[in-house]
């Protein structure tokens, strides 16, 4: 009995013991835990630092690159003019060369952005007083391999700053031919209701084609923002100086003010974010950054990529007057000849008495809102 009892206490002492090492040690452990996460906060801030640094130099490299250009094409128009002077000016200039006219004939065609001297060249003062976001936007994000044919890992930035010598002719949808390319910005002017020396905004804007055409057509002056630096490096060089371009994550607009637009506009561009959460958030900050009765356009849309019953709960909270949906090659862009397909994914169909996995028709919405 009295050796039971002696081993009891035994017992109870060791317990006590091992309650007493834990007590110790779990409380060292979170202490190094602790030490760990402030230590990769700080790496992050470090990085956040140091992508701020690099967005900086990258400004300020475009900005001494344009001052060169300026600063050459000045001198050669004074170089120009001093040998004007020293020429007779009753001399007649030789006529042009044929052949030259038919080169220029050709390269007029085949670009999407033609020379004329009468379109507007001078930012809106609303355009002029926008900075672009100092940080960087999230250039490495991945598309999902099952939207690429060839399963090669690639992010958005990647894929565009590639396609970005299509540029100098049909645009980064090559497929599509010039006449219809106007059809379906002219189509996208009307559901918008564009109107003379508007203000609009271009999410995604790519190459800068859309909003150079508009600013052709109807005197106005834009924004675009994109995640492609080569095609906004192309938008900066060769479209009108009517149009600003930023290097941005359009999902975060937080640096634009709100109520800034009278058009808002996108086409092929949001579901790139494939994240309905992101796409809602860049509906939002659409609508957000229009003004009261502007409309806003995003076209070339699918189920598969942002159903339309989450664009109303997305957008059910905010001060909108109405949404439209719209089946694109029936409705809006009806008649385009080369307008891009878009196919509602896989589907299994039966086919002589078979099940087959086959390409679903053609289908693409576009949504059309109004503040």
């Amino acid at each position: 009995m009295g050796r039971e009892r002696g081993g009891s206490k035994l017992s109870w002492a060791a317990a006590v013991v091992a309650l007493l090492l834990v007590g110790v040690a779990i409380p060292s452990q979170l202490v190094f835990l602790h030490s760990s996460a402030r230590k990769v906060q700080n790496e992050i801030r470090g990085i956040h630092v140091e992508v701020h640094e690099l967005r900086k130099e990258l400004h300020q490299e475009i900005r001494d690159r344009k001052d060169a250009v300026k600063e050459a094409s000045t001198k050669e128009t004074d170089r120009k003019e001093v040998d004007n002077e020293k020429e007779d000016v009753d001399r007649k200039e030789p006529e042009p060369v044929k052949e030259d006219k038919k080169e220029d004939k050709k390269e007029d065609k085949d670009s999407l952005v033609e020379a004329d001297e009468n379109i507007r060249q001078q930012q809106d003062p609303i355009i002029k007083d926008i900075d672009c976001p100092a940080l960087a936007p999230a250039v490495h994000m991945e598309i999902p391999l099952e939207h690429l044919p060839r399963k090669k890992r690639t992010t958005v930035a990647q894929k565009y700053d590639r396609r970005a010598v299509n540029c100098l002719k049909h645009g980064l949808w090559s497929s599509v031919s010039k006449a219809d390319h106007y059809k379906i910005m002219k189509g996208i002017a009307g559901l918008i209701d564009l109107k003379k020396n508007d203000v609009v905004f271009d999410w995604g804007s790519g190459c800068g084609h859309k909003l150079h055409w508009f600013s052709k057509e109807y005197n106005t002056s834009g924004l675009g923002v994109d995640l492609s630096f080569k095609t906004l490096l192309y938008a900066w060089e060769n479209t009108t100086r009517a149009n600003k371009f930023c290097y941005g994550d359009g999902s975060l607009l937080d640096w634009i003010p709100s109520n800034t637009f009278d058009a808002v506009f996108s086409f092929g561009a949001i579901f790139h974010v494939y994240n309905e959460t992101l796409m809602c958030r860049s509906y939002r900050e659409m609508v957000r950054i229009a003004k009261k009765g502007a409309k806003i356009f995003n076209g070339w849309s699918s189920e598969d990529e942002f159903p339309n019953i989450a664009l109303y709960h997305c957008l059910r909270d905010l001060d909108i007057e109405s949404i439209q949906v719209f089946e694109e090659r029936k409705d809006v862009f009806k008649g385009i000849k080369t307008f891009p397909t878009k196919y509602k994914g896989w589907g299994s169909e039966e086919v002589n008495g078979k099940r087959e996995q086959r390409r679903l028709r053609p289908l693409s919405y576009s949504h059309l809102i109004k503040k």
